[in-house]
């Protein structure tokens, strides 16, 4: 069962950012059905490294187009993409020691902070490139 499912509420109508945050959020319930299940050790750090890959490639196109347009909040939308990469390499690292024995607490953290950041932050940048690309 997906710890979060992808809603109107989370569109910030731009495709390319939508699109992304729908596939962000398949990775994180790709991580949490792994946690979940406990299968194996191999398929949980597979889960975490496309993630991890999954998200950095993200937050280098949002930060690209971010600059492009001269963002006025670049540097506070960098610092949570950064904060938030940091935060899941605990995670991982966490679990390859043996120290994280709350599975859903990890997935939660990041269901959380996405639904958050893409409420809030996301839905601002959309608005300054939708004004962009207008003018």
């Amino acid at each position: 069962m997906p710890c979060i499912t992808w809603n109107k509420s989370l569109s910030v109508d731009h495709p390319f950012l939508d699109r992304d945050h729908q596939a962000l959020l398949d990775y994180v319930n790709v991580l949490h059905d792994e946690l979940i299940r406990d299968e194996g050790r191999d398929l949980i750090l597979k889960a975490f490294d496309e993630l991890i890959q999954f998200t950095r490639a993200h937050f280098k196109r949002e930060e690209a187009e971010m600059q492009l347009i001269g963002y006025a909040d670049y540097e506070l939308h960098k610092h949570e993409h950064d904060y938030l990469l940091e935060q899941i390499l605990v995670l991982e690292n966490k679990f390859n020691a043996g120290t994280v024995t709350l599975a859903v607490q990890v997935t939660l953290f990041l269901r959380d902070w996405l639904v958050n950041h893409i409420a809030i932050l996301d839905k601002e940048f959309a608005k300054a490139l939708a004004q962009r690309e207008v003018a």
